[in-house]
């Protein structure tokens, strides 16, 4: 999820509204409170698509910045 869209989020009225559903929120009722925040299952299944996506962005910066260069000059 980009910044943008977290930017977009509306303000949450509860902590737990403001989780977004990949994340799961567990608070312990210690003094102080302690809050941990961990991936859900099925948003970790994500980890791996994403590292390739990350991989193929380092490996195809140059020409993806050469691409937009050239993009930016034509406007």
């Amino acid at each position: 999820m980009s910044c943008a869209r977290w930017a977009a989020w509306p303000r949450p009225s509860t902590p737990e509204r403001g989780v977004p559903p990949c994340v799961r929120r567990t608070v312990y009722p210690d003094v102080p409170v302690r809050v941990e925040y961990a991936l859900t299952d099925a948003c970790r299944t994500l980890l791996e698509p994403l590292r390739a996506l990350q991989k193929w962005s380092i490996e195809h910066l140059s020409d993806v910045s050469v691409s937009q260069d050239a993009y930016d000059r034509a406007e």
